[in-house]
């Protein structure tokens, strides 16, 4: 079985939920069957709703359901729901039988007695009875929470892919719109250029940067060309210095050698009339 054999239903409820654009848009060059799937306006406004902030009402219908399809009740903890909290009492924060509470009240609900919530099914009536006063206390403080926070207290979960399209407060750019794609599209390069605004300014700065220190090194280059030229001439005048003083000196080398000679033909005249 393949992609193309699956019915549009499946398609939108199976797959589009964990997808984004960019894997939607690879499936849409797939085949004619999937482009046809993944240009529909209900594909798009799905993905639109995600670039969107919904606001959740007390009218709002939730529809996220167990995957079994027996509730969807935001907090209702099923019979054959297994083990929901560890031994210390707190609900496991990977839970799935309850995704729509949020993280900071699964750290805080506790249930007194970890044994008697937890198990497999069948179970017991005292079992069934503990489970239905732990919903209804999640339900009590879940509530309270979002009293505090000036949230829905009817509308419990917080999450609008959780909630039937329909329901959701949108804003008027979402409501009958025939061509959600290019909404999509708009956002998505809007906040591709946000994304680059701050690299534009970096790189602007470091051009700034580059030119600046390219005018010093030709400053410099001027400078070095300048003691170069300097720096030839006064080479040049040591090496006069050097020759004169080798001049001389030879001179003076020259004149002590004419001065020896004299001296040394005297002496062997001396020595010539001793030995007579």
């Amino acid at each position: 079985m393949s992609l193309n054999c699956l019915p549009f239903e499946v398609f939108y409820e199976g797959i589009v939920p964990h997808i984004g654009v960019k894997e939607l848009g690879s499936l849409a060059i797939v085949s004619k069957d999937l482009k046809e799937f993944c240009d529909d306006n209900t594909v798009w406004r799905e993905m639109y709703l995600r670039t969107i902030r919904c606001v959740i009402t007390d009218k709002s219908v939730h529809t996220k359901c167990h995957p079994w399809g027996k509730s969807c009740d935001e907090c209702e903890i099923f019979r054959g729901a297994g083990h929901i909290v560890d031994d210390a009492g707190r609900i496991y924060s990977d839970w799935w039988c309850l995704p729509c509470v949020p993280e900071e009240l699964k750290n805080v609900i506790r249930h007194p007695n970890p044994r008697l919530v937890n198990g497999n099914y069948p179970l017991s009536r005292e079992e069934i009875r503990a489970r239905k006063a732990f919903s209804e206390e999640i339900r009590k403080q879940w509530t309270n929470h979002n009293h505090t926070l000036g949230l829905p207290t009817k509308s419990l979960c917080q999450n609008p892919a959780h909630y039937a399209y329909e329901t959701l407060d949108k804003p008027a750019t979402c409501r009958g719109s025939k061509c959600y794609k290019a909404l999509v599209l708009s956002k998505l390069r809007t906040t591709l250029k946000n994304k680059d605004t701050p690299i534009v300014k970096q790189l602007s700065k470091k051009i700034r940067e580059v030119s600046e220190v390219e005018k010093r090194i030709l400053r410099l280059q001027g400078e070095l060309a300048v003691l170069k030229r300097e720096e030839t001439k006064i080479q040049k005048t040591y090496d006069k210095g050097v020759n004169g003083r080798r001049k001389i000196t030879d001179a003076i080398v020259s004149i002590r050698e004419k001065m020896k000679k004299p001296k040394k033909a005297k002496k062997a005249k001396k020595a010539k009339k001793e030995s007579k």
